[in-house]
């Protein structure tokens, strides 16, 4: 049995629940885009982007790289890199996704 905790320490996280250790392997994914820090996660599933294999000493996780893959974060999570003001008039709560990842990726080229 493997968990997959999918929100890291974003809003609305269950890290309660995964230091009861409910599952033999627990592997973080996606949902918090670093280390969790948290002994009861075993793995984190990234990219070489997210988390560089250099960047492993960095970790407490095990890094299990996505080869030739990029997991891009949801216009939901647009406001981690943004960050308080460095959105552009008009760009937060925006509901249209195909916009919303324009924006998010004009931000990181």
């Amino acid at each position: 049995c493997i968990l997959f905790d999918l929100v890291g320490y974003t809003s609305d996280h269950r890290q309660d629940v995964l230091a009861l250790r409910p599952a033999p392997i627990q592997v973080h994914y996606h949902g918090y885009m670093g280390t969790t820090g948290a002994p009861w996660i075993q793995g984190y599933v990234a990219d070489r982007w997210i988390a560089p294999p250099e960047h492993a000493p960095y970790f407490s996780e095990k890094l299990f790289q996505m080869p030739e893959c990029f997991l891009g974060p949801s216009h939901r999570m647009a406001h981690q890199f943004w960050g308080a003001g460095g959105a552009h008039e008009g760009e937060v709560g925006h509901a249209d996704d195909e916009v919303a990842e324009d924006m998010l990726m004009t931000r990181w080229r």
